[in-house]
C-alpha cells in the first residue's frame, strides 16, 4: 500500500485483532492473586512429630476443605485473597484453629492434642452392718478408669457432678499406670437421709488430660441398693473348731440374680487381717466346705451378697477361733 493513511489503518485493524487481546493472556505467576492462593502443611500429634492422617482442614468462609494424607501433609488451592478461619479437625483429637489473612502462598501447620476417654465407669452400692463397730451404714463407691492416644500418664484428673444436689468432687487417683480413680459418697456428703434418694439421678464424669481437654461421660446411674443383709450360721459367737469346717448361712431371698463372697480375717489385738476369701459362691447353696489355710488364733468372717452390678450387702463380723 502506497497510501499511507490507509497504511496505518491496516497496521492498527491487524494488532487489534491479533495482539490487542492481551487481557485474555494466560497469567503463569504462581503468586498472582488473579489465580487463586494454595495453602499448605502438616498435620501433627501434639507431643511428637508423628503424622495424623485423614484428618480434615476447612477454611471459612467459603468452606474449602482439604483432607491430610498419610504422612500427615495437606493442601487447599484456589483460594481468593482474604482472612480465613483454618479449623483442623479429626475424631478423637481436639480440633486446632488459627486465623490467617492470605494475600500469598502459605504454610499453615497444625498439632492436634488427642481427646482422653474412658475406658470404665463403675457406680455400685455397698450396705454393711458391723458387729464390732455397732453401725449400719451404706455408701456408694465410685471406679473409673480412662486412657489417652497420647499415652496413659497424659490423664490428669477425673471429676463427677450430680447436679440434683448441687454436688461435685474429685477423685483420687490409686493406680497411675492403669489411670484409676476411686471415690465414695455417703449420705451425709449430699445431705441426704438414704441412698435411695439418688435412684434415677445421673452422675456424670469429666476426665482431663495435661493440655487440658476436658471430656465428658454419658450420664450413670446406680442401679441397685440391696438393703437385706446375708446372715451366717456357723462359726459363730468365737466357737472354737478345727479344720476343716463348712461356712453355713441362710438362705438369701432376692429377686435379682447374685452370687456369695466370704473374707476371713485374723484377730492380731486390734488389728484385723484379711487372709483367705473365696468369690463367685453360687447364690443357691447355703454352705461351703472350707480346708483352709489358718494357723491356730482368733478370726472373724463376714459374708458378702452381691449382683449382677457389683452391689454388695455385707454381713456382721462373725468371731470364731481356731484351735
Amino acid at each position: 500500500m502506497k497510501n499511507p493513511v490507509l497504511l496505518t489503518i491496516y497496521l492498527v485493524g491487524v494488532y487489534l485483532l491479533t495482539g490487542g487481546c492481551s487481557s485474555d493472556a494466560p497469567r503463569d505467576n504462581p503468586l498472582d492473586p488473579a489465580n487463586g492462593i494454595r495453602i499448605n502443611g502438616i498435620v501433627q500429634r501434639f507431643y511428637e512429630n508423628n503424622p495424623i492422617a485423614d484428618a480434615v482442614i476447612t477454611l471459612t468462609p467459603g468452606n474449602l476443605i482439604g483432607r491430610s494424607n498419610s504422612d500427615g501433609s495437606y493442601s487447599i488451592e484456589n483460594i481468593t485473597p482474604g482472612n480465613y478461619v483454618a479449623v483442623c479437625q479429626k475424631p478423637g483429637f481436639l480440633a486446632d484453629s488459627m486465623n490467617i489473612n492470605l494475600q500469598q502462598q502459605e504454610t499453615v501447620n497444625f498439632r492436634l492434642n488427642a481427646l482422653p476417654f474412658f475406658t470404665n465407669i463403675s457406680i455400685t452400692t455397698q450396705h454393711l452392718v458391723s458387729f464390732i463397730s455397732s453401725v449400719d451404714t451404706a455408701f456408694v463407691e465410685i471406679t473409673v478408669t480412662a486412657d489417652d492416644l497420647d499415652a496413659s500418664n497424659d490423664v490428669d484428673s477425673i471429676r463427677y457432678q450430680i447436679d440434683a444436689f448441687g454436688f461435685a468432687d474429685t477423685l483420687l487417683q490409686i493406680n497411675p499406670q492403669e489411670q484409676t480413680f476411686i471415690g465414695q459418697l455417703e449420705t451425709r456428703d449430699l445431705g441426704i437421709s438414704s441412698l435411695e434418694q439418688l435412684g434415677g439421678q445421673p452422675f456424670i464424669f469429666f476426665v482431663k488430660d495435661l493440655p487440658g481437654a476436658v471430656v465428658a461421660s454419658n450420664p450413670q446411674f446406680i442401679t441397685r441398693i440391696i438393703r437385706d443383709t446375708p446372715v451366717a450360721q456357723f462359726p459363730i459367737n468365737n466357737i472354737s473348731i478345727t479344720l476343716p469346717f463348712v461356712f453355713e448361712w441362710q438362705m438369701f431371698s432376692a429377686e435379682f440374680p447374685f452370687t456369695y463372697d466370704i473374707e476371713i480375717f485374723q484377730i492380731n489385738f486390734n488389728f484385723f487381717t484379711l487372709v483367705d476369701e473365696i468369690r463367685n459362691i453360687p447364690g443357691n447353696v447355703t454352705e461351703f466346705n472350707y480346708s483352709g489355710p489358718l494357723s491356730a488364733g482368733e478370726y472373724f468372717w463376714v459374708l458378702f451378697v452381691i449382683d449382677e452390678f457389683g452391689n454388695k450387702s455385707r454381713s456382721i463380723e462373725n468371731p470364731f477361733t481356731i484351735q
